[in-house]
């Protein structure tokens, strides 16, 4: 059964009566709730505050260090993130690049299986691979480099559609290239 619907007062309450969280500011609290809200907050966050099956916090835990172990979280994940986003833009332009160099800067040759590693066991992988890349470049794009690239050139080059496809298909592309060892330097 769904958690009944609770104003900021009411899960106040609810945190401070039931869950035995200690709130020092009250104010502060529900600011906190309207910015995160409770389930993002509470339920995100409370695990190394509370035993488990407990429906109580730690003694002396408060809402205050909840809050501050959520932003810390958040300022991690804003720093990973920046690294994440150079080393992927690192990967897909010396991808594209090994790879055109090697196949060519046709569309046709990064669509064609053949010119992955394969096996027995990969096949169905690279072909996934493969066709999730001609959806993306699939007419009509709703990226406007790509349709003006596949108007304009009748061919999208892969250091174009590199900027379109996700980590997932950019890193299953590295699993079965066959010239990592010129990227990897």
């Amino acid at each position: 059964m769904a958690q009944a619907f609770l104003t900021y007062e009411q899960q106040i309450n609810l945190l401070q009566n039931d869950k035995a969280l200690s709130i020092y500011d009250s104010d502060f609290a529900k600011t906190i709730l309207q910015k995160i809200s409770y389930y993002s907050l509470i339920d995100g966050y409370k695990g190394p505050f509370k035993p488990l099956r407990s429906g109580k916090f730690y003694y002396g835990v408060t809402f205050e260090e909840i809050t501050a172990f959520y932003y810390f979280d958040e300022e991690l994940r804003t720093l990973f993130l920046k690294y994440i986003l150079h080393v992927e833009r690192q990967l897909k332009s010396m991808l594209s690049y090994y790879f055109c160099e090697k196949y060519g800067e046709q569309d046709t040759e990064y669509l064609d299986i053949h010119n992955y590693a394969l096996t027995k066991r990969n096949y169905s992988n690279v072909n996934r691979l493969v066709n999730s890349m001609k959806k993306v470049i699939a007419l009509p794009s709703r990226y406007t480099y790509i349709a003006h690239h596949a108007n304009t050139y009748g061919n999208v080059p892969l250091w174009v559609a590199m900027n379109a496809f996700t980590f997932g298909q950019v890193s299953k592309m590295y699993q079965y290239e066959r010239f990592s060892s010129k990227i990897s330097r």
